[in-house]
């Protein structure tokens, strides 16, 4: 399934403040990864 930057764009924005750096945090980990990882995974990585 594809979105359009701007559907990301909107549910960042609806994000408090305290949530946007987990959800960048998320996206980086994503876009250097190309297999689905899990929370573990995401909680355990050390330096982004």
């Amino acid at each position: 399934m594809a979105i359009s930057n701007e559907d990301l764009y909107k549910l960042v924005s609806k994000l408090p403040e305290e949530a946007k750096q987990s959800a960048y945090d998320f996206l980086e980990f994503l876009t250097a990864r190309y297999t689905r990882p899990d929370w573990d995974e995401i909680e355990n990585r050390q330096s982004w």
